[in-house]
């Protein structure tokens, strides 16, 4: 049988204020102590201790020998630092009437706590905040659940485990959330508000992270680093509603093992440094109008920073296409285009500054330039190679122009209205409003003939003239019937 002891309203200077005489199994209640040594070590005979209503002004190591040891804090506390180690069946730091250990009065003060460390020595089965205050939580022990619930941190709390450690956090505001090493399972629900999430997996495994941001914030940056390809994990972002995430950084990481559901990401900053995202499984996901994409050593190159971003785009429009996402196959193609275009553009401009450096050497102009380098294509030499860049630059650039690469309606619909009687008027064949209107309803016709008759007048056009307008108007009717198919495409 369990003996009781009460330790009320005294002054605790060494462990055996409270622990002297204990010869058997015993449970302490501290209510309203003053807490002066530096060190309190529980013998193994000590199973159960509550702290309420009491304070440390000093850093407080707390150790247990006892495996089935419970420790627990309660209303009213107030310590500035605390460390952990040793063996326990279960820790609480908790402030709720609804989960207490002890009575609660009709008006009670949560417990504030500064720094509270665990540190590697600590052995315990299970850990619960409730309805808390602290600093700062460092965690570097051994835990096999860690359930966080209404807690209000401050600064940061940082989880660092080689073990399988199982982490839950709810409705909990935080500035930083570090997780880094080997983890069962981390999940993250229900109105929590955290300004910074990071994941480190260089070591360890974190078999399974789940985040559902539904009436949550993650305010400055959450950020996934070092993940491998690897089947036992699984990481799930999903519920981000309208500015959730203010920031979404993945970090040399396979995304294969990445799923995302659900997300509204038009207003987050979303940025992929050295990842391959081809496996990256997505549903409902709205992407931002732009897309950082950089490399950890040639972020300030724009050749290649343009030719990594051209490759993520190629790589969302395939996920796209794989989950049978129209709306996001056709806003990856047009921004792999777009960006194609500043590859081309770059390309081009390389090849004028040779031309021009090899022309002016020739002419003597100048003496001491250096030739640009010209990337090896597929082209027997560099005039070829400048000839197709030209030709694919004034194709991307023509589409762009015209309907923004497939997407938008209402730019051929106006370029061919506006265009074809602009057309008629240059080469002379203006007559009337009437006369005018008829014949570019003739001439929109790619298949019209060279004789006509418009309203009641033979009129012959002229061939070149007639080859221009049906280059012209076939060109925009098949950019219209492509914006009027693409939800039909077979992708």
């Amino acid at each position: 049988m369990n003996d009781c002891y009460l330790v009320e309203n005294k002054i605790i200077r060494n462990a055996e204020d409270i622990f002297a005489g204990l010869t058997t199994e015993s449970k302490i209640l501290i209510v309203n102590c003053t807490i002066l040594t530096e060190e309190l070590r529980f013998s193994p005979q000590l199973s159960t201790i509550f702290f309420v209503s009491c304070s440390s002004n000093s850093e407080l190591l707390i150790h247990s020998y006892n495996k089935k040891a419970v420790l627990g804090f309660e209303y009213g506390n107030s310590f500035k630092s605390i460390k952990l180690s040793g063996y326990y069946e279960n820790i609480h730091f908790n402030s709720s009437p609804v989960f207490s250990r002890v009575p609660y009065p009709e008006e009670f003060k949560q417990s504030l706590f500064g720094v509270i460390y665990f540190l590697k020595e600590v052995n315990a089965k299970v850990v619960y905040f409730s309805t808390v205050s602290c600093g700062s939580v460092k965690y570097v022990g051994s835990a096999t659940n860690f359930y966080i619930d209404d807690v209000n941190i401050s600064n940061d709390m940082t989880f660092i485990s080689n073990g399988d450690v199982s982490v839950s956090i709810i409705s909990t505001e935080c500035k930083e959330l570090n997780f880094e090493g080997g983890f069962k399972y981390v999940n993250l629900n229900s109105e929590f508000k955290i300004g910074t999430v990071y994941f480190n997996l260089r070591e360890g495994t974190m078999k399974n992270v789940s985040i559902d941001l539904q009436n949550s914030t993650i305010y400055e940056k959450l950020m996934f680093a070092n993940a491998s390809d690897s089947k036992a994990c699984q990481f799930i972002l999903k519920n981000a509603s309208f500015a959730s995430i203010k920031r979404l950084v993945l970090h040399q990481s396979v995304l294969s093992c990445f799923v995302m559901s659900n997300c509204d990401l038009t207003k987050t900053e979303v940025e992929f440094i050295n990842c391959r995202i081809d496996d990256l499984l997505t549903e409902g996901v709205t992407w931002p109008f732009d897309i950082e994409v950089s490399h950890s050593n040639y972020r300030k190159v724009p050749p290649l920073e343009f030719e990594q971003k051209q490759s993520v785009y190629r790589q969302l429009k395939s996920i796209s296409q794989k989950n049978k996402d129209v709306d996001n196959f056709l806003f990856f193609r047009r921004k792999e285009y777009d960006i194609t275009l500043c590859v081309l553009s770059l390309r081009l401009t390389a090849y004028i500054s040779y031309f021009l450096t090899v022309l002016c050497d020739l002419l003597g102009v100048c003496r001491a330039r250096n030739l640009p380098v010209i990337e090896k294509m597929n082209h027997n030499n560099k005039f070829a190679g400048f000839v197709m860049t030209l030709s694919n630059w004034f194709v991307l650039k023509l589409s762009s122009l015209v309907s923004v690469h497939g997407t938008s309606l209402f730019r051929p619909i106006a370029i061919l209205i506006l265009g074809i009687p602009f057309l008629l008027c240059i080469f002379g064949y203006y007559e009337s409003i009437e006369q005018l209107v008829s014949l570019s309803a003739y001439v929109i016709d790619p298949t019209h003939k060279l004789e006509a008759t418009i309203l009641g007048s033979k009129l012959i056009i002229n061939p070149v003239h007639s080859l221009i307008f049906k280059i012209f108007s076939s060109t925009l009717l098949f950019k219209i019937v492509m914006v009027f198919r693409k939800y039909s495409l077979s992708i």
